[in-house]
């Protein structure tokens, strides 16, 4: 006789657990979330939020979320709930045209769920996506080389290196059939590509630059670090 069968794992079992919100918007967020009622929220709260902090950040993260996995306890159907969605439109309009520094590894994990959630922003999504495949391959060979100085073993430096050729061949393809084939058919879209572009190098210049003064510090680059084992 065959060995019964384990119970299937649920959705919510593997999905994240809420977190505390970082300020009015996220928390709001939360609690709506946890409770099932509307975002209480001041009418300012996002026009005079910080656009790249902590607290709007957070709060859109947790909306893009339910796009995913979405979080325990939380009803699936919260993904298209009407005031939700009001709620993350206003935020998103205060996270596009920026002029001070982001929260940075939420801003862009947010920025790649804004374009692939609107379709009027599928240009920049492909800049996005252009963006990071032809970054990719220069990239792998110099991460190879660092596993190679730091003495982090074969399997990791040939993970890396590994990526050197296939990504360049990723990359001629981005180039000749997903941008110019975008292009032939919508001509119109050429800005919102190098937008997508350039706000993918923007966040990722910003995201580096944070890392490395983090180092250059000797500090953790997480919000809270973690608690040696």
């Amino acid at each position: 006789m065959p060995p019964p069968r384990s119970a299937p794992v649920s959705v919510a079992a593997r999905s994240p657990h809420l977190v505390q919100g970082r300020g009015e918007l996220s928390c709001a967020v939360a609690q709506s979330l946890r409770s099932g009622c509307l975002p209480q929220c001041a009418p300012g709260a996002v026009p005079e939020a910080d656009a790249w902090g902590e607290d709007l950040q957070l709060a859109l993260y947790l909306l893009y979320e339910l796009h995913y996995r979405g979080f325990d306890g939380v009803d699936d159907a919260r993904e298209w709930d009407p005031d939700l969605l009001r709620l993350r439109q206003a935020m998103e309009a205060r996270f596009l045209y920026l002029d001070h520094a982001p929260a940075p590894l939420l801003a862009s994990v947010n920025l790649m769920s804004l374009l692939g959630l609107h379709r009027s922003m599928r240009g920049a999504l492909v800049g996005h996506f252009a963006c990071v495949e032809v970054t990719s391959s220069p990239g792998s060979r110099r991460l190879a080389k660092a596993m190679r100085r730091c003495g982090a073993g074969q399997a990791a430096e040939h993970f890396y290196a590994e990526h050197v050729e296939a990504d360049a061949v990723h990359e001629q393809v981005v180039r000749h059939e997903v941008i110019d084939g975008l292009l032939t058919d919508e001509p119109d879209l050429e800005e919102d590509v190098a937008f997508g572009c350039a706000a993918t190098v923007l966040l990722e210049d910003r995201l580096a630059s944070h890392i490395r003064e983090a180092w250059d510090h000797e500090r953790s680059a997480l919000r809270t670090p973690l608690h040696d084992p």
